[in-house]
């Protein structure tokens, strides 16, 4: 979406916006929260205790193929301008609104509803098919688009306070210019990792990519989730394969989330 830009002018101008915008084809993909795993087994001797994690259902970016428990809401946001509210009515359906506001002017305005329904819930593996749209504006430009994937998830402990995610989707574009009259296709993937380090503690690792042949657009990010009962803070920095990360700190850009279970 950033790549708004074969309309004329550029999105945005700083290095911190381009690498923030590099990243919205992928929150198309994922919603701004989720909420606790339900309980998967009966506790047994040893297992890992199922611990709150109001985050459960993404990674940094890329969502995993957990669930809200019905009834649950969630509210979040991700770097405070992107905006989001999630609830699911039943334990494998999940609905969420998701809104960048224009708070820089080089910033446009974005929003995109999603949906995700889990198909599979098994002891360690989960599957779930995913879909959103998106409408947004920059200035006199305007554009939609909607996109559909799959997201899979592996527990990595029996509490699933661990996993190992992968996405895959499309997406399509729908823009006005002469070098793409019928729109654009966006091929979007990546893989995640949450693996829980201490009580209340868990390493995110995360690397994704999308396609607009023949250009693309990827990053990788890494960072810690601090969580509690009700709210999760993921602290994390993202480098863009264009590099213009490193030039704002050596470690990336700086990107922070934040989910609370209402």
């Amino acid at each position: 979406m950033s790549r708004g830009a074969r309309s004329g002018s550029p999105v945005a101008t700083s290095p911190r916006v381009r690498c923030l915008l590099a990243s919205l084809p992928f929150l198309l993909f994922s919603s701004v929260a989720a909420a606790q795993p339900p309980s998967l087994t009966p506790p047994i001797e040893r297992a890992p205790a199922v611990e709150p994690d109001a985050h459960i259902g993404g990674g940094i970016l890329l969502p995993t193929a957990e669930t809200q428990p019905a009834g649950t809401t969630i509210a979040g946001s991700y770097e405070l301008a992107a905006m989001g509210l999630s609830y699911s009515p039943t334990d494998d359906l999940q609905l969420s609104l998701t809104a960048l506001a224009p708070l820089a002017d080089d910033l446009p305005f974005i929003a995109s509803p999603s949906v995700k329904l889990r198909l599979l819930a098994s002891e360690r593996v989960h599957f779930a098919v995913l879909g959103s749209a998106y409408a947004g504006s920059d200035g006199g430009d305007t554009g939609t688009a909607i996109a559909g994937g799959l997201a899979a998830s592996v527990c990595l402990d029996r509490g699933c306070n661990s996993l190992l995610s992968a996405t895959a989707g499309l997406a399509h574009l729908f823009i006005e210019d002469e070098e793409n009259p019928d729109g654009l296709m966006l091929a979007v993937g990546g893989v995640s990792w949450v693996q829980r380090l201490a009580p209340r503690i868990k390493l995110l690792l995360e690397a994704g990519r999308a396609a607009i042949d023949p250009d693309s657009l990827g990053y990788v990010g890494y960072g810690l989730r601090l969580h509690g009962d009700r709210v999760a803070a993921d602290l994390t920095f993202l480098m863009d394969a264009e590099g213009g990360a490193s030039e704002i700190t050596p470690l990336g850009v700086p990107f922070v989330a934040v989910s609370c279970r209402l």
